[in-house]
């Protein structure tokens, strides 16, 4: 063989090698751009399943204001029947929207547990009353399912313990 031969052949098989070499790295990084984007999409649509569940929970705040579910006063609760039965529709209806499916398994334990409460300890009991009187501490049981569910809302969007930084806060 000539050495010309070689060299050209040499070349040749350089060139197949780098071209796979190059062929692979890019579609290694085509690949983990691709995985990347579904990620970020995904985790996107998790966390607008989140706030949507979150807004469900609206009538369960403890603020102040006649549409609330639970009102404590000195001796015992109140409790809003059509409270109660609006949260149970709007957790039912966020869980069977598109919402639903990106819902941990934690997630969906602790809204189970605060509609199931809310149907057998309300919904089922109840006739014809708007509103029912009970101890502080069975409304504070309910409290405590909603605590879960909004602890567990914050843990799945991962802000259970987001903080604003003490050196950069305004006085």
């Amino acid at each position: 063989m000539s050495d010309s031969f070689i060299a050209a052949l040499a070349g040749f098989i350089t060139a197949i090698v780098a071209s796979i070499i190059a062929s692979w790295v890019s579609f290694r990084s085509i690949r983990t751009e691709y995985k990347t984007k579904y990620h970020s999409e995904l985790i996107g649509r998790q966390i607008q399943s989140c706030e949507n569940l979150w807004s469900a929970l609206g009538a369960a705040s403890r603020t102040i204001g006649d549409q609330r579910l639970i009102v404590v006063n000195k001796k015992d609760a109140t409790i809003s029947v059509e409270c109660a039965k609006k949260i149970y529709n709007d957790l039912s209806s966020v869980f069977n929207s598109s919402s639903g499916l990106y819902f941990s398994k934690n997630l969906r334990q602790s809204l189970f547990e605060l509609r199931d409460f809310l149907g057998q300890e309300i919904l089922l009991k109840v006739k014809k009353e708007a509103f029912l009187q009970w101890s502080k501490t069975k409304a504070n049981d309910l409290d405590g399912y909603i605590q879960n569910l909004r602890n567990a809302i914050r843990h799945e969007v991962g802000v259970e313990d987001l903080t604003i930084a003490k050196t950069n806060r305004p006085e």
